[in-house]
């Protein structure tokens, strides 16, 4: 090789060839070029760039759509289960309600016929009989009411509180989401 021939991607340059781009008219050679920054391996590299880029955008973007759904099934699931757990609640709380009343109406219906401790003998007067059941029925109403007002008082505070949602809880879930799309994302 002569001093002013040299290597390109399109072989060896000869500077006593005038016609060729790369040389004055005084036949001197213009500055190299090295391969990797000739144009068309640019616009190559580029376009592969590009093309990479879209592929792990489109990727990026399914997995946050992923990552979304979960997060929202997931709080879908937890609704659900909240939902059930208060009807379960209600249906218990009826339940008890219904059973009260079947109580008081059976008591009511039922005659009882009450010795005297004296006499040993059945009393069969008839206001005696009824101030009776109204004392005892006022007794068990009571402390049905007062058993069922305890049991509504804690079930519905509890799940109350529980229906409320916490801002510090809230938060935190939000920032582990966060923190698992930043995930996904720096994964990719």
């Amino acid at each position: 090789m002569s001093v002013y021939q040299h290597e390109s991607p399109w072989g060896i340059l000869d500077p006593s060839l005038e016609q060729h781009a790369y040389f004055s008219k005084a036949n001197e050679p213009t500055p190299f070029i090295p391969a990797i920054l000739s144009p068309p391996r640019i616009q190559e590299t580029h376009k592969v760039i590009v093309k990479q880029d879209k592929k792990l955008e489109k990727k990026r973007d399914k997995e946050l759509k992923a990552a979304n759904d979960m997060y929202e099934f997931q709080l879908q699931s937890i609704d659900k289960q909240v939902q059930h757990e208060k009807t379960l609640v209600l249906q218990d709380i009826e339940q008890k309600a219904d059973f009260a009343n079947r109580v008081v109406t059976s008591e009511g219906t039922r005659k009882r016929k009450h010795k005297s401790p004296t006499t040993d003998s059945e009393d069969e007067s008839e206001g005696e009989e009824v101030e009776f059941h109204r004392i005892h029925l006022k007794k068990k109403m009571g402390r049905l009411q007062a058993i069922s007002d305890r049991q509504k008082a804690t079930k519905f505070k509890k799940y109350h509180d529980d229906d409320v949602p916490n801002q510090e809880e809230l938060q935190h879930d939000i920032t582990m989401m966060r923190q698992k799309c930043l995930k996904l994302w720096q994964e990719f």
